[in-house]
């Protein structure tokens, strides 16, 4: 199992480091790997020296090339939008971390910033951080949000010596006694190789089940399992589509490969449809297939169909060959059938004709969770006995042109949410908003819910609350007026509130965040 070296996660905004990286790479006329060994071990500035790197790791990573020609790259980008546009374009299935070979080859030690320093540039060695091994596989966009949660977390709270496998890698028996040998403190389990679950379940190493393998579950101590809420990802999508239009029949797509949280977003949909008292029915993959052989089996299953249909897959990148199979049987999307993902990828959903409407998991707030979750069994002094879960609901819908058209929900809905955003403040409620739509208060609740993923009252509250933060923040202003100015009826009525949602009091907040 090869462990690579990752940099630290930075907090100064990509802008910044791109025209640091221009301006030092253009100094040190870098042109080859050994100027790069130059440039990195002898640059006095730390700083300078890590943000150049950061970005011309990135660059390589996006054009699949040896890092010496991402250098010569860097030089040319001038705003912040190329870096981005390249990184929205990063091609999913190939992308490797071509610079981690010369990162290690160049002995670089990573370095955080001193955080209690009145000195920005001052640089703290991690020698004796906790060391932590990130199994995970980058090629997937998902994952990629989860590991910038995981970094989020430790570049506010931790100070972790963070090793990442960045291709599944396995951890059998003796990777493991390798791990404790070496003092690992902790390990994060995403997407790995091969596994020897009897052994990780005798190890003492704090331990984050990210794949919810049946196995881990017989380890009892130092482990945090991390359950993505699947079975809301289903209901979530198929109300969606059961709230679009009436289709002749509702369909669900999973992947080719046999796993449980796909299961479980099948079964959630299948459940969810049948309790509206429309038929379903899923497709899957027959053995011995490949790929080819898949999409067009999927076009004959989709053929077959009574239409209009309504399908979801379980994530993305299925929903990008659905509709190839629909492409290749001559199906209109979304007028003969309407397409649904999972994971709100860019690279799937922005660049497939049409773009894809997507259920949109939370995976940098779940990366967060399990960080903070880790971090805790790293500090504790005692071993915990009781293993910890964590369920973190989706965000909601990405709508777009796959499913956008069967009917007018997502219309409804953005005239709600105009008309809240507009009078908010002015103590509307959800009367006020049903009778601005000219429906029902059900068909009203419903189609808001089945967009937005929460109630229309929730909403109206929202709005005010994020007026109220921004007062706070901005002005001097009594909180009686901030509440009578908000449409709350009391102050003591706008402070139970806040500190209700907030887990704080509306004078600590305005302390706290105050603008000078």
């Amino acid at each position: 199992m090869e462990v690579c070296p990752t940099t630290r996660h930075s907090s100064v905004r990509i802008s910044t480091a791109i025209d640091e990286a221009d301006t030092a790479v253009t100094e040190a006329a870098i042109l080859d790997a050994a100027d790069i060994a130059v440039f990195i071990t002898r640059t006095k500035n730390m700083q300078e020296r890590h943000h150049c790197f950061v970005i011309c790791l990135l660059v390589s990573l996006i054009i699949e090339a040896p890092i010496f020609q991402a250098v010569r790259m860097v030089a040319e980008f001038k705003r912040e939008s190329q870096i981005s546009q390249m990184l929205k374009c990063a091609t999913k299935s190939h992308v490797k971390f071509h610079g981690l070979q010369v990162l290690q080859e160049l002995c670089y030690t990573p370095f955080i910033m001193n955080k209690g320093s009145k000195d920005a540039r001052k640089m703290t060695p991690l020698y004796n951080a906790p060391k932590v091994l990130i199994s995970i596989s980058l090629t997937c966009g998902s994952w990629r949000d989860f590991l910038s949660g995981i970094l989020r977390y430790v570049d506010k709270h931790a100070n972790w010596d963070i090793r990442i496998t960045h291709e599944p890698g396995d951890l059998l028996a003796e990777h493991i006694d390798e791990l404790e040998c070496n003092g690992y403190a902790g390990i994060i389990l995403a997407t790995p190789g091969k596994i020897d679950f009897g052994r990780l379940c005798r190890s003492s190493i704090p331990l984050a089940d990210c794949g919810g393998w049946p196995e881990l579950r017989h380890r009892k101590k130092n482990i945090v399992h991390l359950l993505g809420d699947n079975a809301g990802i289903g209901s979530l999508g198929a109300r969606h589509l059961l709230g679009r239009g009436r289709c002749a029949i509702y369909g669900f797509v999973r992947s080719r490969f046999d796993m449980e949280w796909s299961h479980s977003r099948q079964s959630s949909f299948i459940e969810t449809v049948l309790a509206a008292g429309r038929k379903a029915t899923f497709y899957e993959l027959p053995a011995g297939c490949t790929q080819g052989d898949d999409i067009s089996n999927i076009r004959d299953w989709l053929i077959s169909l009574p239409k209009p249909a309504a399908i979801m897959a379980d994530c993305d990148q299925r929903a990008a060959q659905v509709i190839a199979a629909c492409r290749d049987g001559h199906l209109s999307v979304p007028e003969d059938i309407a397409v649904l993902g999972v994971d709100d990828d860019a690279f799937f959903t922005l660049h497939t004709k049409p773009q894809i409407s997507s259920v949109i998991p939370d995976h940098a707030k779940l990366g967060y969770s399990i960080a903070a979750e880790l971090d805790k069994l790293i500090k504790s002094t005692k071993s915990s006995s009781i293993p910890k879960q964590l369920c973190i609901s989706p965000k909601g819908i990405a709508v777009r042109a796959s499913t956008k058209s069967i009917s007018s929900s997502s219309a409804l809905a953005r005239r709600a949410a105009t008309f809240i955003r507009a009078n908010a403040t002015n103590g509307i409620k959800v009367t006020d908003v049903v009778k601005h739509l000219g429906c029902s208060r059900r068909i009203a609740e419903m189609r808001f819910h089945q967009v937005e993923n929460r109630t229309i009252a929730n909403f109206i509250t929202d709005c005010r609350m994020k007026v109220v933060c921004h007062r706070l923040r901005s002005s001097d202003d009594p909180i009686s007026a901030i509440a009578k100015a908000c449409g709350f009826k009391t102050a003591s009525h706008l402070s139970h509130l806040f500190k209700r949602l907030f887990s704080q009091s509306i004078t600590d907040y305005r302390a706290q965040n105050r603008k000078p």
